[in-house]
């Protein structure tokens, strides 16, 4: 089960809940974690090669598929954005091209909600 944190984030997806982030008694956190309501087990996903961070936005694709990490405090204000696949369980840094559209300004707490 994930330690004791604050400012942690979480997002549903099926049966399961993600928990990712937050600030520990050692310091800011980049982990995530999965409980399974079915059988409430935790289980300790791959951790996020970035800055520990609190007040990320965090949610999950509407297909499924990914989990999103966005902003939050690590430190400073972050402006980056990670996708968690959870068919392969890897990390990977998406980056948006300056040509399409104004790029995410940093920001130290982001909130999102996926709408159906």
């Amino acid at each position: 089960a994930p330690c004791p944190r604050s400012f942690h984030v979480m997002a549903a997806c099926g049966d399961k809940l993600y928990v990712f982030g937050g600030c520990g008694a050692a310091g800011r956190l980049s982990e995530l974690h999965c409980l399974d309501t079915k059988t409430l087990q935790w289980t300790q996903l791959p951790t996020l090669a970035a800055a520990g961070r609190g007040g990320a936005g965090f949610f999950a694709s509407g297909d499924g598929k990914s989990l999103y990490v966005i902003a939050g405090f690590a430190g400073k204000e972050m402006s980056d954005l990670h996708r968690f696949s959870l068919e392969t369980g890897e990390w990977t840094e998406l980056h948006v091209a300056q040509d399409r559209g104004v790029p995410l300004l940093p920001r130290s707490v982001y909130a999102h909600a996926t709408l159906r």
